[in-house]
């Protein structure tokens, strides 16, 4: 009988001992190995995993705070946003989104991006060659109400992404705002009817340019200033 029962506790001993080592076995592939950035453009893939390499690699790929990997991640400006999950057994995938400028100004000598929500991201000569194609804010006197007309009419161009392709400056002055575009041709608003002004030349350019098969370019300046008129004049050829 006796034996019996050391046969039994050896039995369930080898059990447990197999049940261990096929739990460790199971359990050491958990361990974070690798991680897959994706999505990204102007930020390099290399300075985000190497953000995160040194805190998280070889650690419980179940255990790992998504909370504080994004708080890291996001401390670079250029991310607008993450998607961040595992994939099994040891991966840890982010999708980026990034943030897409639309235009540049300098305040204070400093320069800066703004994006669709209009907050500054700061600007270096890496970012300003990258986002090559983005038009520049001039004389706007740090006043958020001329920052703000200039986001009405670059997203409505964005819209229109032949407009907005062509954009290359807004100029503020004391009463008008001028747009240069491609090839130095000028579109001339008011600035106390920026909204309508940017109505009346949006529905000129989709009726008379696109539908006559127009060329911007040909037109010296384009004036919706004045109420009830559009005032053109083409260059000299």
């Amino acid at each position: 009988m006796k034996n019996i029962f050391k046969i039994y506790y050896i039995l369930i001993f080898l059990l447990s001992i197999s049940l261990i080592t096929k739990y460790l076995q199971i359990r050491k592939p958990l361990i974070l190995t690798n991680i897959l950035v994706e999505g990204n453009n102007y930020v390099k893939k290399d300075s985000i995993i190497n953000s995160l390499k040194s805190k998280y690699v070889n650690s419980s790929i179940l255990e790992i705070n998504f909370k504080e990997i994004k708080e890291t991640i996001y401390k670079n400006k250029f991310i607008d946003k993450l998607k961040i999950y595992r994939r099994m057994p040891s991966t840890l995938v982010i999708e980026v989104e990034e943030v897409k400028p639309i235009a540049l100004i300098d305040v204070k000598n400093q320069t800066f991006f703004i994006d669709k929500n209009l907050k500054y991201i700061r600007a270096n000569y890496k970012s300003i060659n990258h986002f090559y194609n983005t038009p520049v804010i001039n004389d706007i006197t740090n006043d958020k109400r001329n920052l703000s007309k200039a986001g009405h009419i670059i997203e409505n161009f964005i819209l229109n992404d032949k407009l907005f392709d062509k954009l290359n400056e807004i100029n503020f002055s004391n009463d008008k705002i001028t747009l240069i575009m491609n090839d130095n041709t000028k579109i001339i608003f008011a600035k106390n009817n920026h909204l309508n002004n940017l109505k009346k030349f949006i529905e000129f350019h989709n009726q008379i340019i696109i539908e006559k098969g127009i060329n911007l370019e040909t037109f010296k300046y384009i004036d919706v200033s004045i109420p009830n008129q559009i005032i053109v004049k083409n260059k000299i050829v």
